[in-house]
């Protein structure tokens, strides 16, 4: 789905307490809040959000090839700093996912968490790749981070096709997911010093929940659409989950 701050005011209208966010950045340095890095997917743009300007973002209709476009026929791709301040305004505590580019990721979240120190109190900086959640513990140590995870993330995309095309990169992508999920278990979490572990639903057991709560550390279930889940994972295991649902309170929307 697309994001637009209609969007984001259904949530706050519905007493979400929570949103998460996917931060790209322009290659002119401009962050903006879009799911994915390419423009083809959502916009009636192309190309990568890296390689192109802010000042052609802006021209861009992000509900384009959204099956609601009829409902909101015009939507534009946010800034990460128009986000947020809508966020603040409404106490509503903000996942920032985070996926390229470290040192600049970095820099840029420290400088908008010195611009909003609301933020240290409603930000939560997420990724898949650990050494990103690094980049921004060392910009800034208190800011609140989390890694996120699933199975087999190296060796396959979302969708299951294979992510690697070189060879030698399929055949080592499986040991690689192997060392990963090893090392979310034993040191990733004490090196970028998370507070939260965003967790892919089908990898959430009860034992998985007494092992972080073990460490401190706040589990989260994402994608979580199914009522049944829901059901089970916040009634019953006590853990919050990610949705692209708006119908259910006391969850975290994944608004995209």
């Amino acid at each position: 789905m697309y994001v637009s701050t209609c969007i984001y005011f259904q949530a706050i209208s519905l007493g979400i307490p929570a949103v998460e966010i996917d931060l790209e950045i322009t290659r002119d340095g401009v962050g903006v809040v879009h799911h994915g890095p390419e423009l083809d997917s959502t916009t009636d743009g192309t190309g990568r959000i890296s390689k192109v300007t802010y000042d052609y973002i802006r021209t861009l209709n992000a509900a384009a090839k959204d099956p609601n476009k009829d409902k909101y026929p015009v939507a534009r791709i946010p800034t990460i700093d128009e986000c947020l301040r809508l966020c603040i305004e409404n106490s509503v505590v903000v996942f920032i996912d985070c996926k390229s580019d470290a040192p600049r990721t970095a820099k840029m979240i420290a400088d908008l968490y010195q611009k909003y120190p609301e933020l240290y109190g409603l930000g939560i900086v997420c990724s898949f790749y650990p050494h990103l959640i690094y980049s921004v513990r060392q910009a800034d140590s208190n800011i609140i981070t989390a890694v996120t995870h699933r199975s087999f993330y190296i060796t396959m995309e979302g969708n299951g096709v294979e992510r690697n095309k070189e060879l030698w990169k399929r055949i080592i992508a499986p040991f690689a997911d192997v060392l990963l999920e090893w090392g979310h278990r034993a040191l990733i979490w004490f090196l970028c010093g998370n507070s939260f572990f965003l967790c892919s639903k089908d990898k959430i057991c009860k034992d998985t929940k007494v092992f972080y709560d073990a460490l401190g550390i706040r589990l989260v279930a994402w994608t979580v659409n199914e009522p049944v889940e829901k059901q089970l994972l916040i009634n019953h295991l006590g853990i919050p989950v990610i949705t692209d649902g708006l119908n259910m309170p006391s969850t975290i929307s994944d608004l995209h």
